[in-house]
């Protein structure tokens, strides 16, 4: 079987909007759905990415990894 890398973007629930219980919701789901993964040995480990680099939207915007407003 391939290995592939996941990556996600996120983990500033704040923005989200939640309360603290919705908070702890999404949070029990996201663990309860990286369990399963490994369980069945599809997930072999993860750490977070630094938030330090660019992201480059298919419009052309870029942005500095923390902040909505795009750079051009």
């Amino acid at each position: 079987m391939s290995d592939y890398v996941y990556l996600f973007r996120g983990g500033d629930t704040s923005e989200m909007g939640f309360s603290p219980d919705e908070m702890q919701q999404h949070v029990q789901k996201w663990f309860a759905w990286i369990a399963s993964l490994r369980d069945q040995g599809i997930y072999k480990g993860g750490e977070p990415l630094d938030d330090e680099g660019l992201i480059v939207t298919p419009d052309g915007a870029v942005t500095d990894g923390r902040s909505s407003s795009p750079r051009r």
